[in-house]
């Protein structure tokens, strides 16, 4: 599979379907007025269909049910086509009609207590040594690993506020979980690592376009922090003889997805803070979050602003890589938290600088407009 030609024909034939694919969906909703209701808190005044992300479930089967039987190794590939598919299904209704969010979490939860129930070798349940825990057992390392779960699933979800930032943030995470998984020789993870890159390739000229506008929605958001999850734990359980040469200590191993997916973290934990700093429920809605503080402290563009945070979250994951290779995992660990630490009081600094400048506009300002 590592072989160049079926690379380069994978990845072409990645790109027309994709392209085909995704346009065909804009098209279907258009047609059909399937519009979501609008919100708020919308940067956008346009209707724009926002179901494409049904779209990368059709070709995440398509892209690997002829290698789905290299997943056995790993996972039993059959959950994870189940657990998108019911991801995929409430998105779709979510895009579509507002529901309550206790409703898309309580289907969460059902999609990845399938892929944990059923693959029972993904369980967090030995951190070994990160922050001093190694073996957790199974009444604690279950309900933990769900946890992580739904925290990637949203945190993904929170970063898709303006036009390319999921997509950009999304390439630049799975080329890094492929370049993982091609040195740790896990095939069929570097095949969908390769897939997803092409699918949100073909998505963001469509994401940015001004004219044939589509968006993911929370069905697309909601599969890629899935999938971003499911790597997460393939890569921590991972015992590649390559690793643990390389690596001062297993336990760095977990830096490596904390690294990949530093920009939602970092925008997660500093907008729940906030909110809870002003008085505000951590769950309300609002456009504090450090995309929007991007498009009114850097760049009145989407693009430029969404490149700016990928930039971002790239140099945390080089410096991180080299930092790991040279330090202790001690040192390691501690810089980590340290850089992710300033990035979240940096980030309050901008949000409170932009409360001052709006006043007490819907009481603590919790819709910019």
């Amino acid at each position: 599979m590592f072989d160049f030609l079926f690379l380069a024909s994978y990845l072409i034939g990645i790109l027309f379907t994709s392209l085909f694919i995704l346009n065909g969906l804009r098209q279907i909703a258009i047609n059909f007025n399937l519009f979501s209701i609008k919100k708020d808190r919308d940067v956008h005044i346009t209707p724009t269909p926002k179901i494409l992300g049904a779209g990368f479930f059709i070709l995440i089967v398509l892209g690997t049910f002829f290698y789905s039987n290299l997943f056995v190794e790993y996972i039993q590939y059959n959950t994870m086509i189940v657990s998108l598919l019911i991801l995929t299904l409430i998105g779709i209704r979510d895009d579509l009609k507002i529901i309550r969010s206790v409703e898309k979490l309580f289907f969460q939860i059902i999609a990845i207590s399938i892929m944990l129930y059923f693959n029972p070798n993904l369980l967090a349940d030995d951190l070994y040594g990160f922050l001093g825990i190694y073996a957790i057992p199974i009444e604690i390392s279950f309900p933990f690993t769900l946890f992580i779960g739904i925290a990637m699933i949203n945190s993904y979800n929170l970063i898709d506020g303006i036009d390319g930032n999921a997509a950009i943030i999304g390439i630049i995470s799975f080329i890094c979980f492929g370049i993982l998984f091609w040195i740790t020789e896990n095939q069929p993870f570097f095949g969908l690592s390769l897939l997803l890159t092409g699918i949100l390739i073909v998505y963001l000229p469509i994401n940015l376009s001004k004219h044939k506008k589509g968006f993911m929605g929370d069905t697309g958001a909601m599969l890629i922090g899935f999938l971003l999850f499911i790597f997460t734990l393939v890569f921590i359980n991972d015992e590649s003889m390559y690793l643990s040469v390389v690596l001062p200590s297993r336990s760095v191993n977990i830096l490596a997805p904390l690294s990949i997916f530093s920009v939602p973290i970092i925008d997660t934990v500093s907008i729940y803070v906030y909110r809870i700093s002003i008085g505000k429920s951590p769950f309300a809605p609002d456009n504090f979050h450090i995309h929007h503080m991007a498009i009114r402290f850097f760049s009145n563009s989407h693009l430029v602003s969404s490149l700016f945070l990928g930039l971002i979250g790239l140099i945390i994951v080089v410096t991180m890589s080299y930092i790991v290779l040279i330090a202790t995992a001690f040192m390691s660990i501690l810089t980590y938290f340290i850089i992710i630490s300033l990035a979240v009081l940096v980030s309050f600094r901008y949000r409170q600088k932009l409360r001052n400048r709006l006043g007490n506009r819907k009481g603590n300002v919790e819709i910019i407009t």
